[in-house]
């Protein structure tokens, strides 16, 4: 039986990487580089090693850069190791 679309949804198969970029230049959009996660809360983040990506995005060579550099960790590869912990709930 084929899964309903409101089980999940893999956001670079839902809406163009560029347009995600653009999404982290909210003021409430944060990123760990050690997990390689996204959170978002407009009532700010304490979790360990989360920094607003606009903070990032400073420290960078230029915006470009920081923005490709985004791009790729965002976009699904061949190859690219999988982590599928999240299953082990169910």
């Amino acid at each position: 039986m084929p899964k309903p679309a409101i089980h999940h949804t893999h956001l670079t198969a839902t809406a163009d990487v560029k347009f995600l970029v653009e999404l982290t230049y909210n003021d409430f959009v944060y990123y760990s580089e050690k997990e390689n996660m996204f959170y978002s809360s407009m009532k700010g983040c304490n979790k360990a090693s989360y920094i607003k990506v606009n903070t990032l995005r400073q420290y960078a060579k230029n915006s470009v850069e920081f923005d490709t550099s985004l791009e790729e960790k965002m976009l699904l590869r061949p190859k690219c190791p999988e982590d599928h912990g999240i299953w082990a709930d169910f």
